[in-house]
C-alpha cells in the first residue's frame, strides 16, 4: 500500500502554515498537509510553529496582532479539497481543538498529533472517533493512540516492526528513503517536498 504523503507545514516552496503553502503542497501531489496550532491571548486557534512572532509570544498576542492563518481556515480548505490534515498541537486546549474540528465536519479527515503524549491520549479519550498520533523523538511506545510518528532517524526496520500501530514518519525529503519506508509498510510520510516524493511513491 502506498503511504499517505503529507506536506510539512504545507511545503518548502511557500511560507509555512499558510493557505498558500497548503495549496502548493496539494498541487504538488500531497494527499494532505501537516500544520502547527497555538492559541492566541483572545482564544483563537492559529497556525504557527514557534512560540513567538517578531519576538512576542503568541499566547500574549491577539489574533489580529498575529496576522496568522487560523485552524478554521485550514480545515475549511481541506474539507473543500477532500484532503487530509495532520493537526499538530503545540499549545491549545483539547476541547477547543476538537470543537473546531467538529464544526468543520471533517472528523474522518483529521489526524490529531502532539509530542505531549498525555495531551494526545486525553484528546483521544474525549473524542474516540479522532485519529490520534503520538509524535516521537525517541523510540518509545504510547498506548491509547492510533499512530506512532517517529522522526526519520528512529524509523529503523526493527522499530517499525515493533510498533504495534500504524506508523507515520517525519520529516523525509529523500525519494530513495521514502521508497524504503514504503517497502517497510509505513503508512504515512511527512515531507517538505511533496513534488520530490510523489513520483517515487507512484
Amino acid at each position: 500500500m502506498k503511504p499517505v504523503l503529507l506536506g510539512h507545514r504545507g511545503c518548502a516552496h511557500a511560507p509555512g502554515n499558510t493557505l498558500v503553502a497548503f495549496e502548493h503542497a496539494l498541487a504538488d501531489g500531497a494527499d494532505g498537509i501537516e500544520c502547527d496550532v497555538r492559541t492566541t491571548r483572545d482564544g483563537t486557534l492559529v497556525l504557527a510553529h514557534d512560540e513567538e512572532i517578531d519576538g512576542r509570544r503568541i499566547d500574549a498576542m491577539t489574533f489580529a496582532e498575529t496576522r496568522a492563518c487560523t485552524l478554521a481556515e485550514a480545515l475549511d480548505l481541506i474539507r473543500s479539497r477532500g484532503a487530509i490534515i495532520n493537526v499538530e498541537v503545540k499549545q491549545a486546549r483539547a476541547r477547543d481543538v476538537l470543537a473546531a474540528i467538529r464544526r468543520a465536519g471533517i472528523l474522518d479527515g483529521v489526524i490529531l498529533s502532539s509530542f505531549d503524549h498525555g495531551w494526545i491520549v486525553n484528546a483521544k479519550a474525549m473524542e474516540p472517533r479522532i485519529t490520534a498520533s503520538a509524535l516521537l523523538d525517541e523510540p518509545t511506545r504510547v498506548p491509547g493512540v492510533d499512530i506512532l510518528a517517529p522522526a526519520d532517524r528512529l524509523a529503523t526496520p526493527e522499530f517499525i516492526r515493533s510498533c504495534g500501530a500504524r506508523v507515520h514518519v517525519w520529516t523525509v525529503n529523500d525519494p530513495a528513503r521514502a521508497k524504503e519506508l514504503a517497502a517497510l509498510g509505513v503508512e504515512g510520510i511527512i515531507t517538505d517536498y511533496p513534488n520530490r516524493l510523489r513520483s517515487a511513491l507512484l
